[in-house]
């Protein structure tokens, strides 16, 4: 049995009405397939996604971010940023970040939808400060090779401060 990855995970949160997904085995995200240029993912979007220039604050494990846009997934509205490699400039990742008061049903449907025979990996780290910020990271690997990467920031008292779903294409991260 194929087991939902992130991707799908936020979907499954919403209910039957969600935009549809494709499952763990595939090698591309929604409309999108690992290798696309960022002129073939503006074109796959239908104008919901443009092209833009590429940030240094927008990068990730040396990705260029060359495309973004707003997508609405299961009822979430999400900023999407495409990310390339940036000798061929094929997709290698996609970065999906809610509107933080989002956060909790992206993570409440995570684990509702998770395997135990799935491999997951949950690690939490601490960063000193006044409050001290709690980093969580929810992990799962993809038959694919790529893994799907859930990121939750918070602090005591002023709760979630940030959120954010990767989807890595295999050798990423």
């Amino acid at each position: 049995m194929t087991v939902p990855s992130i991707r799908r995970l936020v979907a499954l949160a919403a209910g039957a009405g969600a935009l549809a997904l494709p499952g763990a085995a595939q090698a591309d995200w929604n409309w999108t397939q690992w290798g696309m240029t960022p002129e073939a993912v503006v074109d796959a979007s239908g104008g919901a996604i443009s092209a833009v220039e590429d940030h240094a604050d927008y990068r990730l494990f040396g990705l260029h971010h060359l495309a973004a846009g707003t997508q609405e997934i299961g009822g979430i509205t999400y900023e999407a940023g495409f990310l390339f490699e940036p000798g061929d400039r094929s997709l290698k990742l996609v970065n999906l970040v809610p509107d933080r008061g989002d956060c909790a049903e992206m993570e409440v449907a995570a684990k509702r939808a998770g395997d135990p025979d799935r491999q997951q990996r949950d690690n939490v780290s601490l960063e000193r400060g006044t409050p001290p910020v709690l980093m969580r990271t929810l992990e799962w690997d993809r038959d694919d090779g790529g893994k799907d990467r859930m990121i939750l920031l918070s602090a005591e008292g002023a709760g979630t401060l940030f959120c954010k779903t990767m989807i890595l294409a295999p050798g990423v991260g």
